[in-house]
């Protein structure tokens, strides 16, 4: 197959580039990605990030300049305070870091941890009013993680490669996360207030109205199951909020949902409606459990198999209530025949965590094939039913055996299939805005080289053999 390098693509990838950030509805359209979720598709979510942060200003002729001006600024904190490192705030920071995503490779690397504790330490002497917090290494982690993975080498004649320069990742990081944690410091904040106007700012106040007020207000019912308890709802809420749900969800799950809380609005009001839409995915659990038990699944969160609804839900919640004033959303939810639309069944949760760190290729778990109301093996299932002279159940088993025989051989002949394409899709990131963007819109501004065209047929010929395997109509001789 043909293979094209980022090189042989300059033109294509300004165009897009100039497609996706240079028209006046383009921060609309980013917007509108990240809260349906597609951003992850994408190889520039950060840059969309720094748009909906502030880091960026919407009017993309100006995000050279101000790139440059930031880059520049953070090489001379480096100069300035890379001397002047107090011990214990070292020693502590580089604890935190220590126990960051410790079952995740990536963060074990010494390069990295360094990188953290530089930008932290940084950052505590330059964000004076807000002294460090555990949690801030938690953010910070994720944003290190996403850069790292979006880098590309530098290249003059795309422009995408200016932003994502290999070289000024820890520059750019150490924008993002100071950006980031403008918006999110009433979250740390540690002082005393005694002021009354601005009481209802600290982080306690903040997540005592979470449950005091709002939750009491949406859903009476486990407002007061948590009181009759004792539950108080700092305990659980302040480590969400600070660390932004980062230790709820797996790391893809949680850019997602990063990417839906910084493109609906940069002053965070959404993260208490997701607080909210949180506690009553499992309503049922909790309205079950006394003090330990709920606690042991607000801190274990169960496997959720919708998160895509997660960020629509909170919206919806946020924009109002119905005509009786309890939100009809919360109806929905609470309701039994619509709670397959939004809460995991019972024993739904597979045994073994899935594997996330690659969106693709995907690869199609294999449930265990077992009988209703039957825990022995399938192989023993067969061998019982061969003495059984019930002929629906030997049809029943011969079914079950069919299905499974038909997913794993779908499965087999996917995968590769995923793989290639993948490949394909990522050898620039001018296929991504294809997907994003819409084929015909961009194709009648741009005209395609042979090699492009090869490429971008072949990748949709890869989606069609998928499309044929799932239907059935692909030979096995293929």
């Amino acid at each position: 197959s043909t293979i094209l390098t980022v090189n042989s693509m300059t033109s294509s990838t300004e165009a897009a580039f100039n497609y996706t950030f240079c028209q006046q509805s383009s921060v609309r359209k980013l917007r509108t990605l990240a809260l349906s979720g597609k951003l992850q598709f994408t190889h520039f979510r950060s840059l969309c990030w720094k748009i909906f942060l502030g880091c960026l200003p919407e009017d993309s002729s100006l995000w050279k300049q101000h790139v440059l001006l930031q880059r520049a600024h953070y090489d001379s904190l480096i100069t300035t305070y890379s001397t002047n490192i107090p011990s214990d705030q070292l020693s502590v920071i580089s604890q935190d870091i220590a126990e960051t995503y410790q079952e995740n490779q990536f963060f074990q690397q010494s390069t990295i941890r360094s990188m953290m504790l530089r930008i932290l330490l940084i950052h505590v002497h330059t964000f004076t009013e807000m002294p460090y917090h555990r949690g801030m290494q938690q953010l910070l982690g994720l944003i290190v993680h996403l850069l790292e993975s979006e880098k590309l080498e530098y290249n003059e004649t795309d422009p995408l490669t200016f932003f994502l320069d290999a070289r000024f990742v820890e520059n750019d990081c150490y924008h993002l996360f100071r950006e980031l944690m403008k918006h999110m410091c009433i979250w740390f904040t540690s002082k005393e207030v005694t002021d009354e106007k601005v009481k209802n700012n600290n982080p306690i106040s903040k997540c005592q109205d979470i449950i005091n007020v709002m939750l009491k207000e949406k859903d009476p019912v486990l407002y007061h199951h948590f009181r009759q308890i004792n539950l108080e709802p700092q305990i659980y809420t302040v480590r969400w909020i600070r660390e932004l749900f980062s230790r709820e969800f797996n790391l893809d799950h949680v850019l997602v949902i990063w990417d839906g809380i910084f493109a609906h609005a940069n002053n965070m009001e959404i993260i208490p409606f997701i607080c909210l839409i949180m506690l009553i995915r499992i309503r049922p659990q909790l309205l079950n459990e006394d003090l330990n038990g709920c606690l042991r699944l607000l801190f274990n969160y169960p496997l959720q198999q919708d998160l895509n609804k997660l960020i629509p839900q909170a919206r919806l919640l946020l924009r109002g209530c119905s005509h009786d004033g309890k939100p009809a959303l919360i109806k929905k939810m609470t309701t039994t025949s619509d709670k397959t639309d939004y809460l995991p069944q019972p024993n739904s949760r597979p045994t073994e965590a899935i594997n996330t760190t690659k969106a693709l290729p995907l690869s199609i778990p294999r449930p265990q094939s077992t009988l209703p109301g039957n825990t022995q093996p399938c192989s023993a299932q067969v061998q019982n039913e061969k003495q059984s002279s019930n002929p629906m159940k030997r049809e029943l088993v011969r079914e079950i055996l069919q299905m499974k025989k038909m997913q794993t051989h779908m499965a087999v002949r996917i995968e590769p299939i995923v793989e290639s394409l993948q490949h394909q899709l990522q050898v620039s990131v001018f296929f991504f805005f294809l997907f994003l963007f819409g084929i015909d819109q961009f194709l009648d501004s741009e005209k395609l080289s042979e090699s492009q065209a090869d490429v971008l047929c072949l990748a949709i010929a890869n989606l069609k053999q998928v499309k044929d395997v799932l239907s059935g109509n692909l030979p096995d001789s293929i």
